[in-house]
């Protein structure tokens, strides 16, 4: 895997930009209205068995407060996309402030291993919901 910084135009489209208009309406909505991220799963309610998303939302609210250990504990496959998000996001702040664009050379190998461990990831994460019967 290589990285290289392009120079580019600061507002060029990055989906950086994207995470945090939605992270930015998240958090004002969490703030505003914060009953409604307990609100129970659809599909858990229906069903009796969880979504691959249950927890999230207890996640997010542990998040907010700053327990990290019970945020991992809902939900450990969110916890690890928001860490991954941040990223994407401090991509784009970069470009945005600096105009420099993270450009990754990634072989298919790689990347081909990336899709099959966020597979079992997913996985993982159900049996861990499961488990914990959330």
């Amino acid at each position: 895997m290589r990285a290289t910084f392009e120079k580019t135009a600061r507002f060029r489209f990055h989906p950086g930009f994207i995470l945090l208009y939605v992270a930015l309406f998240s958090l004002w909505f969490a703030q505003r209205f914060p009953g409604l991220l307990l609100l129970p799963c659809p599909i858990k309610s229906a069903f009796s068995i969880p979504c691959i998303a249950c927890g999230s939302g207890r996640s997010l609210s542990a998040l907010l407060n700053l327990e990290f250990y019970n945020a991992l504990i809902a939900s450990p496959l969110f916890v690890l996309i928001l860490l991954i998000s941040i990223l994407i996001v401090l991509a784009a702040l970069q470009q945005l402030i600096f105009g420099l664009r993270l450009s990754l050379k990634i072989p298919e190998s790689t990347i081909r291993f990336g899709r099959y461990s966020f597979i079992l990831a997913l996985i993982a994460n159900y049996f861990w919901l499961l488990l914990m019967k959330i």
